[in-house]
C-alpha cells in the first residue's frame, strides 16, 4: 500500500486507513465471525473459524445491516433529505404531514428507537457496568 493511501485523512480529521479498518471489524462483527469484544482485541468466533468465505460473499460482508444503511448517508453528509428525531413516536399528523405531495423530503426517526439501533449493532457505544450502593443492606 502507498504511503499516499496509508496516510489519507477524512474530513473529520481522521485517519482514512485506520476507518476503513475500524469498518471492517465492524462488518465482521455484524456477521457473528469475530467477537465484538475488548477494543483491539480481534477474536474469531466458532462461526469465524469455520467459515470459508468466496471473494464474493466477503464483499457482501461490507453491507451494514439494512436498518443503519440510510444513515451512513446522513452521518457522512451526502442525505439527500434531512432527518428529524425525536425521543418519542411522532404523532400521524405529524407522519402526515412529512409523507405529503410537495413537502420537504425528511425522514421521521424515533430517537429511541434509533439508539436501541445503536445499541443492538454496538455502534458508537461501549457497554459498561455500573454499580449503585444499597444503604439499606449497611
Amino acid at each position: 500500500m502507498s504511503d499516499d493511501l496509508r496516510n489519507a485523512v477524512l474530513k473529520s480529521g481522521q485517519s482514512r486507513f485506520y476507518n476503513q479498518v475500524h469498518w471492517a471489524r465492524q462488518y465482521l462483527v455484524w456477521e457473528g465471525l469475530v467477537e465484538s469484544g475488548q477494543r483491539g482485541v480481534w477474536s474469531l468466533t466458532p462461526k469465524g473459524r469455520n467459515a470459508k468465505l468466496t471473494a464474493t460473499e466477503a464483499q457482501q460482508l461490507a453491507l451494514p445491516p439494512k436498518e443503519i444503511r440510510g444513515l451512513f448517508g446522513a452521518m457522512d453528509g451526502g442525505a439527500e433529505k434531512g432527518i428529524l428525531l425525536t425521543t418519542s413516536t411522532f404523532s400521524i399528523h405529524a407522519r402526515a404531514e412529512a409523507e405529503r405531495p410537495g413537502a420537504a423530503p425528511i425522514e421521521l426517526v424515533d430517537g429511541l428507537k434509533l439508539f436501541d439501533m445503536f445499541k443492538k449493532y454496538e455502534l458508537g457505544l461501549r457497554p459498561r457496568i455500573v454499580y449503585d450502593v444499597d444503604h439499606s443492606s449497611m
